[in-house]
């Protein structure tokens, strides 16, 4: 019987869970409790972290039909003075630097192409099912409420609810996390509304000019404690708009309709392009709370789990949100894929042991990216003279690793001028390092390596090697896994019996030769053989006689030790 995932939510974390376990052969029900997908959202990106995932679900064409657009140079402006603070390079750069581009999209679109693409690959999408209770003891199952009783065996929670009005909030989570969630409130909603090409092109003046000047396709507007972005998407046919002001939503309510004037006061004395921009705003203007949420002590209750907003929402500073629940998604499907084909983790790593894997290796990444979001925060919403000053200084003296570079062309080769901020600077915005660990990743070649790491680690125990010449006891050394880290030879004496035949060794069981050493007095081969609870080791030594002056007879050997493991 094939393994069954319930996910509870559609939103594209769960979506990206259930292609990486479709494309793995396993059974996959998504449970959403709204009556379709939803069209609510504005504006997205697609970071190159998250463009990998894209790219080994084959999806990058049906984004582009869908109007993803590579992203260009994003300009950083002062809110006051409309002045460049810095700007950072588009898709050329970000395809050299971390091995994808860099996208933007309407959120509804990249959604419908990710379901259409579960869908094709068999998963079943039952909407208007909400989800009243999650049994997390044993077996999974969850009960509708309409009382119909789904079991499984494993139950992903991807349900954040960020798209109705009573709150944030996941079913899902309440069972699995038993106390309040730690929520923070930032004090700040987001205003987001959309904005027709065609509108901005009709500014008076050289407006749109100014914006999309050397190729700018996305601009940030930092002011004190707060900011506002825009960015065009569905191929530049409209324009996604954000800016930030105080929150005035009631408690327990995550989002709300707004008013277009709303969102001119809170950029009021703004620079004068941005404030034009916003009147030209679509009269649909949608509010968000923004909100941070410490982290969980745990994701995961016995084989139910948590992944994206349930667990990790974050505040939308540095557009990685949504890139984290599919790398969540991507990694959980990625790791039972790894678990299903794999007959020795099935035999000896529980699946609880691979939850615990996911949270290790999800938490890490969202620690992260919760240090650039943090940064991000600052960066974007300096209060003090001091700081501007310093700010504009140093992203004014950032090049990116670039010389004489505009989109679409080459380096020139020449060195590069300039500074990558280093880890120790102040803002990860400009710090290469940083930039290169949180957009370079390549989920599902990580999921791999820690997956393989974790198998090995499971699989250590304690072996007998024998070395059997009657001139030494049976010894016990540790060997982990099949890989050899070190080995320790020991002097010791032999009653004259050449060790090189291999019948006087009793656990002969062939020549590795990947395994030989050599030395001036020795000529070892090390076979290892892997077969339910047994390694079999078997050490050959090539005697060499002592040199004159010894008892005749008497011959020199090495017992060879190895410590096999991490």
């Amino acid at each position: 019987m094939a393994f069954k995932i319930i996910i509870v939510g559609a939103g594209l974390g769960g979506l990206a869970c259930a292609i990486a376990c479709r494309r793995a052969g396993l059974e996959v029900v998504i449970l959403e409790k709204g009556p379709k997908l939803s069209e609510v959202g504005a504006g997205i990106q697609i970071p190159p972290n998250a463009t990998k995932i894209m790219q080994h679900f084959g999806l990058i064409p049906a984004l582009l039909a869908a109007g993803a657009e590579p992203l260009r140079v994003t300009r950083l402006i002062d809110f006051e003075t409309g002045t460049t603070l810095g700007e950072r390079p588009g898709f050329a750069w970000a395809k050299r630097e971390f091995g994808e581009c860099w996208y933007t999209i309407h959120r509804a679109d990249y959604q419908r192409v990710l379901a259409d693409e579960a869908l094709r690959l068999g998963t079943e999408i039952r909407f208007g099912t909400g989800v009243e209770h999650v049994h997390c003891k044993g077996k999974p199952w969850v009960r509708l409420e309409n009382g119909e009783r789904i079991d499984g065996d494993l139950v992903v929670g991807a349900d954040d609810h960020s798209a109705d009005q009573s709150g944030i909030g996941s079913t899902v989570r309440n069972f699995v996390y038993d106390k309040d969630p730690p929520f923070v409130s930032r004090g700040e909603v987001a205003y987001r509304a959309v904005i027709p090409k065609e509108k901005l092109e009709g500014l008076a003046g050289s407006a749109f000019e100014k914006l999309t000047k050397d190729d700018a396709m996305m601009w940030i507007w930092a002011g004190p404690g707060t900011h506002a972005t825009a960015y065009s998407v569905r191929n530049g046919s409209i324009f996604n708009l954000v800016v930030l002001g105080p929150d005035d939503l009631p408690e327990g309510v995550s989002r709300a309709t707004a008013e277009r004037e709303q969102m001119e006061m809170a950029c009021k004395d703004w620079d004068p392009l941005l404030r034009r921009i916003v009147r030209e705003a679509s009269t649909s203007v949608i509010k968000w709370k923004v909100v941070h949420m410490s982290e969980l002590d745990t994701w995961v209750k016995d084989h139910v789990l948590l992944l994206g907003d349930a667990c990790h929402p974050t505040p939308p500073y540095q557009a990685q949100g949504s890139a984290m629940a599919i790398e969540d998604g991507v990694c959980l499907g990625t790791l039972l894929s790894l678990h299903q084909r794999s007959p020795l983790s099935r035999n000896a790593v529980s699946l609880s042991d691979l939850l615990g894997l996911y949270c290790d290796v999800r938490k890490e990444r969202t620690a992260l990216q919760d240090r650039g979001m943090r940064s991000n925060a600052r960066l974007f919403q300096v209060n003090s003279e001091e700081e501007r000053r310093e700010r504009g200084e140093v992203l004014g003296g950032l090049n990116w690793g670039v010389k004489g570079e505009k989109e679409g062309e080459e380096r020139d080769g020449g060195e590069r001028r300039g500074k990558e901020m280093g880890a120790q600077e102040k803002w990860t915005w400009g710090d290469m390092r940083y930039q290169r660990e949180l957009n370079g990743y390549d989920t599902v070649a990580a999921t791999e390596r820690a997956f393989r790491d974790f198998e090995h680690r499971g699989q250590s125990k304690r072996y007998p090697l024998l070395c059997q010449d009657h001139a030494l006891s049976t010894t016990a050394y540790e060997i982990m896994s099949s890989r050899i880290i070190r080995i320790l030879r020991q002097p010791r004496r032999s009653n004259g019996h050449h060790l090189n035949d291999p019948g006087r060794t009793s656990c002969w069981t062939g020549v590795a030769p990947a395994y030989g050493v050599h030395s001036g007095l020795l000529d070892v081969t090390v076979a290892l053989k892997q077969s339910h609870d047994e390694v079999l080791v078997s050490v050959i030594v090539d005697v060499a006689p002592h040199p004159v002056g010894h008892a005749v007879g008497q011959r020199a050997r090495e017992v060879v030790v190895l410590v096999v493991g991490q």
